[in-house]
């Protein structure tokens, strides 16, 4: 709270020209005064044996007012209004967060980043969005917005704690994590794992509840994000308790069904919500999970604006690891690598008939990207999925199959393979 008589000043000498509602900003429009002449009379009649009648009028003037409410947002007032606040409260720089930006209506959100570089762009404010990357638009095309680069800087989070790419760096991160979230229910019991000269867990704390396939498995399998790593954790840890064994940490086998009990509860649902999306999983567990035995695979670079596979990202069965891998059958061509959520075999209609149980065992995770360069989904791919979904027709031109999702046509209604125009 801002106490002090020159806050108070400020925002009482802003509130008499404007209004705020909690919502909205309104500015006070012309004023004008109406005069109105009422004339009233008022009669009475006396009956006697002298019948009298007697009357009186009167006139009264009466003032309305009139006001006209302009919605609107001064920048210029807010910027002297923002400015006059930090002199109140006497700080160098303001930090404005804003999280979830891209559950905000795409089409919304460069007119809204246009608004708040029209704000703060000029005052000390350091602005820092959490967005989605294919759900985010920050400008449109005539450069209303905010520019990546210009205006703003973007910076990837996701790809922090991959642990195919940064294994050291990945596993400090979640040892720490672990400490500190156990720390919570016992500190004096895991004190002991506290390195107080490098005010930090020891880093081998992770190792005393996961043997090393297991650590390497979770760390994979949460894809670097801490909400699943302790959700599987959890899964996990359960499950090595109920197995009565003799063994003194958690195993593979506890890892990869905890991470289908965590599939169940967190993710299922929402796939199978979106129809679409079931179907191109569907497809790409039957390539990938059942004919490869693999979780790691390969999409050529140009299909990574695909919505559908954009969906399967933002539900967190899809992770891109890696962007620009070559492919030995493919030279020229740059391949981005994705993990799949193994535990998605779950949703998958073939489950019951075709998956047995010993499919979770011969699953195969890789840390080594050069090992699944020959595990990708092509063209082929893709012209099927888009044939079954009723996004495609065959090009009159190249004999292609037409992609109606991707912008080529979209745009011009061309082709995405030989870019000629088709109807």
């Amino acid at each position: 709270m801002v106490t002090g008589n020159g806050a108070v000043s400020f925002i009482a000498s802003f509130r008499k020209q404007s209004q705020f509602d909690g919502q909205h900003f309104k500015r006070i429009g012309n004023v004008e005064f109406n005069v109105h002449e009422i004339k009233s009379m008022a009669a009475s009649l006396n009956i006697s044996l002298s019948p009298e009648v007697t009357g009186n009028g009167e006139s009264t003037k009466e003032t309305q007012t009139t006001s006209q409410q302009l919605k609107y947002i001064s920048f210029s007032e807010m910027s002297e209004v923002m400015t006059h606040f930090f002199e109140s409260i006497n700080v160098d720089r303001l930090f404005f967060l804003i999280d979830e930006w891209s559950e905000i209506p795409i089409q919304i959100q460069p007119l809204l980043a246009e608004l708040l570089k029209r704000a703060f762009i000029t005052l000390k404010i350091t602005i820092k969005i959490a967005a989605i990357p294919n759900r985010t638009r920050l400008m449109l095309d005539n450069r209303t917005g905010l520019e990546d680069g210009g205006d703003i800087f973007g910076h990837q989070l996701d790809y922090r704690f991959i642990y195919e790419l940064h294994p050291d760096v990945t596993k400090k991160f979640f040892n720490e994590l672990l400490y500190n979230q156990l720390s919570l229910i016992n500190k004096s019991l895991f004190k002991p794992f506290f390195e107080q000269s490098l005010s930090q867990p020891n880093q081998s704390f992770i190792n005393v509840f996961l043997a090393n396939q297991a650590l390497r498995e979770i760390l994979i399998a949460s894809a670097g994000i801490p909400r699943d790593f302790l959700s599987i954790f959890i899964n996990a840890y359960t499950n090595f308790v109920n197995r009565n064994t003799t063994q003194k940490h958690m195993a593979l086998t506890d890892i990869r069904t905890a991470t289908v009990a965590w599939y169940e509860v967190d993710k299922k649902k929402a796939v199978e919500s979106n129809q679409n999306a079931k179907i191109m999983l569907d497809k790409i567990i039957k390539e990938i999970i059942l004919d490869k035995k693999s979780c790691h695979f390969l999409i050529p670079e140009k299909y990574e604006t695909n919505t559908i596979l954009n969906d399967l990202i933002d539900l967190r069965i899809i992770h891109l690891r890696k962007r620009g891998i070559s492919h030995k059958g493919n030279k020229g061509v740059p391949y981005n690598v994705y993990y799949l959520d193994y535990a998605c075999y779950t949703s998958s209609n073939v489950y019951h008939n075709k998956i047995n149980s010993n499919l979770l065992n011969d699953i195969e995770t890789v840390d080594d990207f050069r090992e699944i360069r020959r595990i990708s989904l092509e063209e082929k791919f893709f012209d099927s999925l888009n044939a079954e979904l009723g996004n495609s027709f065959r090009c009159s031109h190249c004999n292609m199959m037409v992609d109606i999702t991707h912008a080529a046509y979209i745009k011009q209604k061309i082709c995405n393979h030989c870019y000629e125009k088709v109807e």
